[in-house]
C-alpha cells in the first residue's frame, strides 16, 4: 500500500515537472519568436500597439521565468542568481549600463536600455544553465517553423514582397529584404548546426526537419540577400565538413579570430580599398562599401576628437542629438548620410562611438577571455560556439550589433555562457629545475 502511494506521488511529481518544462519551453519559444522578428509587419493588421505589447511582454516573461525557476517555493526565489564563471560577462554588462547612464543626456532612457540589456544577459545565462545547446537549438528550430508560417501568411495576404531598386524581393514579416535575409540565413545556419549534432548522434532526420530546411532555403533565395547567405555559408561549411572531418586538427581560437578579423577588416577597408578606387570605379564597383567607409571615418573622427575614452554612451550614438548632428555635419546636405540614423553598419564602429576605446577594449578582452578554453569544450558546445561566432564575426564587419533587442546580442551572450561554463585546465606551475644534492 505504501509502495503504491509512493509511486503515485512520484508519478504526480514527474507529471508536474513535465508540465513545468513544457510551459518554460513555450515561453522561451515566444521570446525567441519576438527576437527573430515577430510581429514585424503584422503590426499593420493588429495595430502599432501590438509591437509594444509583445516587446514589453517578452521583457517581463524573461524576468518571470528566471524568478519562478529559481526555487521550488516563493521563499527560494532569487531575483538575481549570479555565478562565478560568468563574472567577466557581468562586469562588461555593468560597464555598458553605467556607460549609457553616465554619458547620456537622457538618463531615464539610458536606465531602461541598461535594464533591458542586463535582463537579456541574465536570460542568456539562464538558457544555457537550463538547456543543453542541442535542446536549445531544437527550440530555435521549432520557433523558426512559426516564423516560416507567418512568412507564408504574409505572402498569402499580399504583404510578403517589396520592390527594392527595381527588384521584387521577399520581406515576409520583416521590415526590409536585408533583415529578412539576415534572419533566414541565421536560422538556416542554426538548423544546419542542429543537423550536424543529429548526424553525430546517428539520429534519423525527419521529413519535417528536411522540409523546413528546404523551405528556409527557398525563402532565403527569394530575399535576394547574397551577403547574408555568404555569412552563413562559411560557418556551415566549417562545422559540416572541415571540423566534422577534422581537416583542421586543432580547434579555432574563436576569441582571437573574432578580434583580429574585425580589426583587420576595418584597417583594410580604411586604408587599402581607397587605394583601388579608380580601378573599382572603372569596373563599375563601389569603392566605399555602399557608403560605409566615409560613415566609419566620420564616426571615428567625432569620437576620437570629442569623447575618445567612453564614447557617447551605450546605445546612445544615434539617439544623442549632439552626436547625430556631428555625424550629419560631415556630409553634404544632399547626401542620404546627412539625414540617416540607421546605425554604423559595423559592430566595432558602433561600440567605439557608443562606449569609447575603454568599452571596445573591454569587449574584446571579455570575448578572448571567455573563449580561452575552446579545447576543453565538449563537441556539441564547440560546434554551437564556432558556428555562431563565425557568423557573428562576418555579420559584424558591415552590420551593427549589441543592441538589447537584437537576436545577435542574445545569441552572442549564450555563446559566451557556453564558453564560460567550460572547465578550466589546471595550469602547470613553473619551477626551476635544481640539481639534487
Amino acid at each position: 500500500m505504501e509502495l503504491s502511494r509512493t509511486r503515485q506521488i512520484r508519478s504526480v511529481q514527474e507529471t508536474d515537472e513535465l508540465s513545468h518544462s513544457i510551459v518554460y519551453d513555450m515561453v522561451v519559444m515566444f521570446i525567441l519568436l519576438h527576437f527573430l522578428g515577430f510581429p514585424g509587419r503584422l503590426t499593420s493588421m493588429f495595430g502599432e500597439k501590438i509591437e509594444t505589447l509583445v516587446d514589453y511582454g517578452c521583457f517581463g516573461l524573461e524576468i518571470l521565468v528566471m524568478l519562478i525557476s529559481s526555487g521550488n517555493t516563493y521563499m527560494d526565489v532569487k531575483l538575481i542568481d549570479l555565478k562565478k564563471q560568468y563574472i567577466p560577462v557581468y562586469l562588461y554588462t555593468l560597464y555598458l549600463m553605467l556607460n549609457g547612464i553616465m554619458m547620456s543626456s537622457e538618463r531615464s532612457a539610458a536606465i531602461i536600455t541598461g535594464l533591458r540589456l542586463f535582463t537579456l544577459v541574465l536570460f542568456s545565462m539562464w538558457l544555457m544553465d537550463r538547456y543543453s545547446v542541442r535542446y536549445f537549438l531544437e527550440l530555435v528550430y521549432r520557433t523558426q517553423i512559426l516564423i516560416l508560417f507567418f512568412i507564408i501568411f504574409t505572402i498569402g495576404t499580399g504583404r510578403g514582397y517589396t520592390n527594392y531598386e527595381g527588384v521584387r524581393a521577399l520581406t515576409g514579416i520583416h521590415g526590409t529584404k536585408n533583415s529578412a535575409a539576415g534572419e533566414l540565413a541565421f536560422a538556416l545556419l542554426l538548423q544546419l548546426t542542429l543537423l550536424r549534432m543529429k548526424m553525430d548522434d546517428e539520429e534519423t532526420v525527419s521529413l519535417t526537419f528536411l522540409g523546413t530546411l528546404g523551405l528556409n532555403m527557398v525563402f532565403l533565395v527569394l530575399t535576394k540577400g547574397t551577403g547574408a547567405l555568404f555569412c552563413s555559408a562559411v560557418p556551415a561549411v566549417y562545422i559540416l565538413f572541415i571540423e566534422r572531418k577534422k581537416i583542421i586538427a586543432r580547434r579555432l581560437p574563436l576569441g582571437f579570430i573574432y578580434v583580429l578579423t574585425s580589426i583587420g577588416f576595418l584597417l583594410f577597408a580604411l586604408t587599402i580599398i581607397p587605394m583601388f578606387e579608380p580601378v573599382l570605379e572603372k569596373l563599375g564597383k563601389d569603392a566605399t562599401l555602399t557608403g560605409r567607409i566615409p560613415l566609419w571615418e566620420r564616426i571615428i573622427t567625432i569620437t576620437i576628437d570629442n569623447k575618445p575614452l567612453f564614447g557617447y554612451g551605450y546605445e546612445r550614438l544615434w539617439k544623442e542629438q549632439v552626436s547625430v548632428d556631428l555625424i550629419h555635419a560631415g556630409f553634404a546636405s544632399t547626401s542620404w548620410f546627412s539625414k540617416m540614423t540607421a546605425g554604423s553598419h559595423s559592430v566595432l564602429i558602433e561600440l567605439l562611438g557608443s562606449t569609447g576605446i575603454a568599452g571596445l577594449a573591454l569587449y574584446y578582452m571579455v570575448t578572448i577571455l571567455c573563449f580561452q578554453e575552446v579545447d576543453g569544450m565538449n563537441e556539441k558546445d564547440y560546434v554551437y560556439s564556432s558556428s555562431f561566432m563565425l557568423v557573428y564575426t562576418l555579420h559584424g564587419l558591415t552590420e551593427r550589433g549589441m543592441s538589447p533587442t537584437s537576436y545577435y546580442t542574445l545569441f552572442f551572450f549564450t555563446a559566451l555562457a557556453v564558453a564560460c561554463k567550460t572547465e578550466k585546465k589546471p595550469r602547470k606551475s613553473l619551477r626551476k629545475a635544481g640539481r639534487s644534492e
